[in-house]
C-alpha cells in the first residue's frame, strides 16, 4: 500500500501511474509517479498527487490493534468530538 500523511491520519493513493506527457520536454510530471487520494464521490473526481521515490519504500508499522490503552491514537478517540 502507498500513503501520505503522518501520524495516525494517512490516506491510502491509488490508480497509481507513471506519466508520459506528449510535451516531454515542457510537462512538469513527465517521467514522474502520480496517484489519486480519496473517492469519486458525488460526480466528483478524485485529487492527484505526485509520488516522490521515498513513497515506494518499505516501512514498519504497528497495527493499530496492537496499541495500549495509553497510546495517543486511543486518548485521541476516547474524546466523542474527535470522532470521523
Amino acid at each position: 500500500m502507498c500513503g501520505i500523511g503522518d501520524g495516525p491520519f494517512v490516506e491510502p493513493v491509488h490508480s497509481i501511474f507513471k506519466c508520459a506527457a506528449s510535451g516531454r520536454a515542457y510537462d512538469p510530471h513527465n517521467n514522474k509517479y502520480i496517484g489519486a487520494i480519496r473517492d469519486r464521490a458525488e460526480g466528483r473526481d478524485p485529487a492527484c498527487v505526485e509520488i516522490g521515490p521515498s513513497y515506494f519504500e518499505w516501512k514498519a508499522a504497528k497495527p493499530m490493534t496492537d496499541l495500549d490503552e495509553a497510546s495517543a491514537i486511543v486518548k485521541f478517540y476516547d474524546v466523542e468530538e474527535d470522532w470521523l
